[in-house]
Formats: C-alpha cells, sequence, structure tokens
C-alpha cells in the first residue's frame, strides 16, 4: 500500500518498501528492497535481523546514489546498500521527512 518507490539517481536501481505483512500494509511494518531496473538483483537493505522493520515509509538516495537515508523510530540513519550497515546521524526522535542538500 505504502510502497514510495524511488529510482536512484542514475536510474539503475529502485528503492521501494515491502510490507511485512502484504494482507495488512495499512499496519504492517515496512522492509526496504532494492531492485535492479530489470526486476533483477532483489535484496532486502533493511530491516537488519535484529529489527522489526519501518513504520512510515520515508527514504530517499543520496544525490550520488551511493547511500540511502531512512527514517526510523522517527531518527533518521544513513545505509549504503553495498555495506549494509546503517549509521544514526539522530537520536531525538521527532524526524519526519527528508531532504538530501
Amino acid at each position: 500500500m505504502w510502497a514510495t518507490p524511488r529510482f536512484s539517481p542514475d536510474g539503475e536501481q529502485l528503492l521501494y518498501g515491502r510490507a511485512i505483512v502484504p494482507y495488512q500494509s495499512a499496519t504492517s511494518a515496512y522492509a526496504l528492497q532494492v531492485v535492479d531496473r530489470d526486476g533483477s538483483n532483489q535484496t532486502m537493505i533493511h530491516p537488519q535481523q535484529s529489527h522489526g522493520g519501518l513504520d512510515a515509509p520515508e527514504w530517499a538516495w543520496s544525490p550520488d546514489g551511493a547511500a540511502v537515508a531512512y527514517i526510523e523510530l522517527g531518527d533518521v540513519l544513513i545505509l549504503e546498500p553495498d555495506a549494509g550497515v546503517a549509521r544514526v546521524l539522530t537520536n531525538e526522535g521527532g524526524a519526519t521527512l527528508l531532504r538530501w542538500r
């Protein structure tokens, strides 16, 4: 329901959310998925094994396409999909919108 698909800046990959419980997508947590533009190489980049997913799908590609910013529990995290490790940028829990500058 809330897939919010976004192509990478070079148009080679698509980042989107996939409801963890598809038949309850309005209330389900979401996993971040990346897929090549031809539909191949589908990869889940979030959640990590210890997390349950994202409540509200809000994410954005970095201008160079090397990283993804997303909001989890009101905090902004940056993930480089190739590295697979997210860095937490905020810890106040009030973020609701992302914009790269």
